[in-house]
């Protein structure tokens, strides 16, 4: 999947869209972890995707809640980088959705990307830059490049 892949996907569905409007629902593979990450998550599958509702909810948070829309097409344009070359892996704080959280250092901003197991496939949850070390508290590194 090509990052205009993810822009065509956000134009065609989100883009522009009220606060939690309802929006179609789609899903496309995003990338794919690296082989030593799918061992120290203990997952078969590689193929992360991320659903049209997880892309709008990173885009609501973002833009209506706290007017990052600069914030936010950082995130969405590197976001793939994330995931395919995380620097680290942790376990999610408990009672959060997500299993996983993906994080990567670019231009010195940290992107944390949550992602799930669900239906035996790796989902997006969610992602936003990490301006807080103390959210990391409570989890358990998994993986360091």
């Amino acid at each position: 999947m090509s990052e205009d892949e993810l822009l065509k996907i956000f134009n065609r569905y989100i883009s522009n869209t009220k606060y939690k409007q309802l929006i179609r629902i789609k899903e496309l593979v995003i990338g794919n972890i690296p082989s030593s990450t799918k061992y120290s998550i203990n997952s078969h599958q590689t193929k992360v995707r991320i659903s049209t509702i997880a892309l709008k909810h990173i885009y609501d948070k973002h833009v209506f809640r706290n007017e990052l829309l600069d914030e936010f097409k950082f995130i969405l344009t590197n976001l793939r980088k994330v995931i395919q070359k995380p620097d680290v892996v942790v376990s999610n704080k408990p009672k959060r959705k997500a299993n996983f959280c993906f994080i990567k250092t670019i231009k010195n901003k940290n992107i944390l990307c949550t992602i799930e197991f669900a239906d035996k496939k790796l989902y997006v949850v969610t992602a936003f830059i990490l301006k807080d070390q103390g959210y990391l508290k409570g989890t358990k590194l998994l993986w360091k490049s």
